[in-house]
């Protein structure tokens, strides 16, 4: 059975800042975040140890620093603030990690997911990282659909008052 991640990923090992390869995906993702036409699903492919995940985690942390929404570089997450520290670590209340290395991911993996998109959020953004999609079985990925079909909401950051 897949797990949600309740204790802290090997993320630790990442810098989001030094993603090589990746700079054209990055401002890529960058210019969807602020002309707010970024759709709420993202699916990464490719091969494997093309760096998917990492760009997973780039993006997650990239949406929640506290420091890019304040006048950081507008692109890179700043990796030191609690946000992003939280991230990288896979302790972030407002992103779920569902991971399964060696199994299918079934249906009760995907409604531990959605549980995770009914809880209000700290920051105003839920994101959940599906590692390994590829081994949803019918029924979870079905359960996750509905949930995509039920929070299609535009990203949109609220100024802080």
């Amino acid at each position: 059975m897949g797990t949600m991640s309740k204790e802290p990923a090997k993320f630790h090992r990442w810098k989001i800042d030094h993603l090589i390869g990746l700079d054209r995906d990055q401002k890529a993702i960058h210019e969807l975040i602020t002309s707010q036409r970024m759709h709420p699903v993202i699916l990464l492919e490719g091969r494997q140890g093309v760096g998917k995940r990492h760009l997973a985690v780039w993006i997650a942390a990239r949406l929640l620093c506290e420091q890019t929404n304040q006048g950081h570089d507008p692109i890179q997450p700043c990796g030191q603030c609690g946000s992003c520290r939280e991230v990288l670590a896979g302790i972030h209340a407002d992103v779920a990690v569902l991971d399964e290395n060696s199994g299918p991911i079934r249906t009760a993996d995907a409604e531990e997911l959605q549980e995770h998109f009914n809880i209000l959020s700290t920051t105003g953004l839920r994101i959940g990282l599906i590692m390994n999609a590829d081994k949803l079985t019918i029924e979870a990925a079905n359960r996750l659909l509905k949930t995509l079909e039920d929070h299609r909401l535009p990203i949109e950051r609220k100024a802080e008052a």
